[in-house]
């Protein structure tokens, strides 16, 4: 710690930088949510066993998206709200529970999007 220690750390040092984030993560979220419900609705009355296996996948994807939305709210919120570290406390608010919650949703959120997307991808290209 130096001098400036009893300031906070926060993740969004100013209020423009919040608003977007606030933006990105309610479209993800609204967006993503739209997807996986009319993709829920329609998946029954697929035909062919091609077209259930790429809707299940594009299901998926929007399922790591939604969790990415949602992670982008969360943090956002988390700070602005919640956040109450100082160069003391930081270690206290990195080993918190809620801290810890929100590294799991990006990491799980992230991977689902990344390996879906992949598969997604061979799956069409090979037919």
């Amino acid at each position: 710690c130096n001098t400036d220690c009893d300031n906070q750390v926060k993740i969004f040092v100013n209020n423009a930088m919040f608003i977007l984030a606030l933006v990105f993560g309610i479209i993800s979220t609204l967006c993503n949510f739209c997807v996986i419900y009319r993709g829920v609705k329609k998946y029954s009355s697929l035909k062919t066993a091609i077209a259930m296996i790429n809707e299940l996948f594009v299901l998926v994807v929007s399922s790591g998206d939604l969790l990415q939305g949602v992670f982008i709210l969360l943090v956002a919120f988390s700070d602005k709200y919640l956040n109450n570290s100082t160069c003391k406390t930081q270690f206290e608010w990195v080993t918190s529970h809620l801290c810890t919650g929100l590294g799991v949703i990006s990491t799980l959120g992230s991977l689902v999007s990344l390996y879906s997307m992949t598969v997604l991808s061979v799956f069409r290209a090979n037919g």
